[in-house]
């Protein structure tokens, strides 16, 4: 959606996909043909390694776009720990990205992942480390645990963007994100005549 309406504005486009590594860099292009071939490796995309490092993909569009431009950062922001100092190389990376770019941060979450169902026994799978855990979801305090982190992790996050400055949209994939999205920009317009 992003892609397709810069084409519009006759604006360059170009990606970053990444994990733990650096996996696929398209360079800013113009052209419908470009942003064509962007959202088609967005669509049939298939990441070789499994983790993520956020700190290390904002280095990399740092060092490869010299121009200010736009740059939209969609991410979990699911980073180990959720403590304000855990966080720190991510907020350096947020930071130094913001004062070189227009940079906003769009936050994909996923109500699974804020809170657990009471289901019994379940075995979950980090799907980044591979760990496997056996997890009472019938005890209502290893529910309230998990909300209550899932929740600080989202504030924690809220803080750092807002002090850095940053522009940030929250997403859910239970809903359309077409009307969060045209709101978000009409704000930033209105902010930014």
């Amino acid at each position: 959606m992003l892609a397709l309406s810069a084409t519009r504005n006759n604006d360059k486009v170009g990606l970053i996909l990444f994990t733990d590594q650096i996996e696929l860099y398209i360079p800013p292009k113009k052209g419908r043909r470009h942003v064509l071939r962007v959202v088609r490796e967005i669509l049939f995309f298939r990441p070789v390694r499994r983790g993520t490092d956020i700190t290390q993909a904002l280095q990399f569009a740092n060092r490869t776009s010299l121009r200010r431009s736009v740059m939209f950062l969609i991410s979990d922001f699911q980073t180990p720990g959720v403590s304000v100092e855990s966080r720190t190389p991510l907020r350096k990376a947020l930071s130094q990205s913001s004062r070189r770019h227009d940079l906003v941060a769009v936050s994909i979450r996923d109500p699974r992942e804020q809170a657990l169902p009471d289901v019994g026994m379940v075995v979950l799978q980090d799907a980044e480390t591979g760990e496997v855990m056996q997890v009472d979801t019938g005890r209502r305090r290893t529910r309230e645990q998990f909300a209550s982190l899932a929740l600080k992790s989202r504030d924690t996050l809220l803080r750092m963007l807002n002090a850095e400055a940053i522009d940030s949209l929250m997403l859910s994939t239970s809903e359309p994100y077409l009307g969060s999205l045209m709101s978000f920009f009409r704000r930033r317009e209105a902010r930014h005549p």
